[in-house]
């Protein structure tokens, strides 16, 4: 999540740091077939890397960032409290 947010200050694109979230997340459930299926979805699963490449490359979403850290942050208090 701190990623996100650092790399989101910098204006960088955040798409690794998100899957990355996803799959630390897959990693924790220790369900191999779980995280067998996101590593084999890979990033298609994020919706926006499809749309900005459908985009050519602008991303019609420039203000998803926003929502989606603090999505990734309630996610990440809930598992942390093991809610």
């Amino acid at each position: 999540v701190e990623r996100f947010a650092d790399l989101m200050a910098q204006g960088q694109p955040t798409d690794d740091a998100d899957f990355q979230f996803h799959m630390a997340i897959a990693a924790a459930t220790n369900n191999a077939r779980f995280k067998a299926f996101l590593e084999h979805v890979g990033r298609r699963m994020i919706p926006r890397v499809k749309f900005k490449t459908m985009m050519g490359g602008v991303d019609p979403l420039p203000n998803r960032d926003h929502p989606i850290l603090q999505e990734h942050r309630e996610i990440a208090d809930a598992i942390l409290a093991r809610d």
